[in-house]
Parts: structure tokens; sequence; C-alpha cells
């Protein structure tokens, strides 16, 4: 019996045109501007904490900014190779975080899926006032290694549902050809072979019918009824 087939898909991380919907949406016209932004960690804190906590996820490669102008909150990853699924590889490299190129400010770089389109996150922020600025730019490297994982994906579940329907087209040609074999059996037991007649049926001759053939049948219960009657009749009355 063939093995079922597994129809599932998982669900795309990206869209299928990513640079139309960025430079037509009018979401990412908003951050493709150079808006201010601000680090949103610890606010529970006092300010030379969430200095310390800042720079200490910047190290770790993580922080939490905020763009003051649509009120959007990211989680950034500050790593390379942030699409690995190695942790070994995801390092954290002067290239997205920097703090180095001017004083006091620490400059960020980001790569990330953000409603199904490939970005690239820039930025920086102050260390002391803990604000700055930044965009969003469109990721165009990213976005055709992911257009190219999408449509793998695609090719797959078509060949996958191809696969299922000539199996489910097998299986009802099957089941149709075993319902026209039991119904051909079945009207064959009710019929005789060709060629020959159905034969007439003739009523018994009066002649036959014996009397053995008249005796009625008796139940146990008439019988055990008619060995009492015969034990009654053989003992005398008082």
């Amino acid at each position: 019996m063939p093995l079922p087939v597994r129809l599932g898909m998982r669900m795309p991380r990206v869209v299928t045109n990513q640079r139309e919907k960025f430079e037509s949406d009018e979401f990412f016209r908003k951050l493709n501007r150079v808006s201010e932004i601000k680090y949103t960690g610890f606010r529970d804190r006092n300010i030379d904490e969430r200095r310390q906590k800042f720079r200490e996820g910047c190290l770790q490669g993580y922080t939490e900014i905020s763009y003051l102008q649509c009120g959007m909150n990211l989680a950034l990853s500050l790593v390379s190779n942030s699409w690995s699924e190695d942790s070994s590889q995801r390092l954290v490299t002067e290239e997205f975080v920097d703090f180095r190129r001017e004083p006091n400010k620490v400059h960020l770089k980001s790569q990330f899926i953000l409603n199904g389109v490939c970005v690239i996150f820039i930025g920086s922020i102050n260390l002391e006032r803990l604000d700055g600025t930044g965009c969003i730019q469109f990721d165009t490297e990213r976005a055709q290694i992911e257009n190219q994982l999408l449509n793998q994906e695609l090719s797959q579940y078509r060949r996958t549902t191809e696969t299922f329907e000539e199996r489910y087209r097998q299986e009802q040609e099957r089941r149709t050809e075993e319902a026209e074999r039991y119904r051909l059996g079945f009207a064959g037991c009710l019929t005789y072979p060709l060629g020959h007649s159905i034969p007439k049926t003739t009523a018994p001759s009066s002649s036959l019918i014996t009397l053995e053939s008249r005796r009625p049948i008796l139940t146990r219960y008439d019988k055990d009824n008619k060995d009492e009657r015969k034990g009654n009749e053989g003992t005398p009355s008082k």
C-alpha cells in the first residue's frame, strides 16, 4: 500500500515581490527615511544603569529600539550571519557594532525580515542620551537568497500536490473497477450462463405425495405433551 502523501507547506518567510512592496508600501516608505530612535530597554532602571545595560547588550549582539515617529519597536540582532542556524557562526563584529567610528556613539547594523521583506537597519545611538537616528534599507542580497528558497518550497509543494492528485486518481479508478466487478459478479449469481434457458419448475404430482410426507412434524413440546398423556392414561384413577 503506498505511503500517505504529506501536503503540509511551511509558512513562507518572504513575499514574492519584496522590492515592489518595499518601494510602494507606505509603512516601509516611512521607515526608509532617517528618523529619530531611542533605546527602550530597562525603562525601570536609572539612566546610569541603562547606559551600562545598553553597552553590554550591544557587545552581546542584541538591543531594543523604538521609532519615535511611528512608535514601532524593534528587537535587533547585531550579529553577522544572522540567518545561520549554527550559533557559532553568528558573531558580533565591528561591521554590526562599531564604537570607534564616532566618539560617544555606537553605530549599529542589523539584518532581518520585516513584514515579508528582507531589510537592513542602519543607525547610530548616543551613549549618553540613549537616542539617535536610523533608517531601514532594502537588503537586495538576502532578498535574492530568500526568493530562491521560496521558489524551491513552492516547486516542492506543487510536486507533492501532483503526486497526491495522481494517487487519488489511481485509487478512485481502482475502487471503480472493484465496484464494477462486484456488480457483474452479483448479477451473474442471479442469471444463467449465456445459451442456457431457465428451467421451468413444475408442481409435484399428487401421486408422489406419500403418507410419510404428510406426517406432521412434532416439536419437542408436542412430544413431551404426548408422553405425558400416555402416562396419565396408564395410571388407574382412584
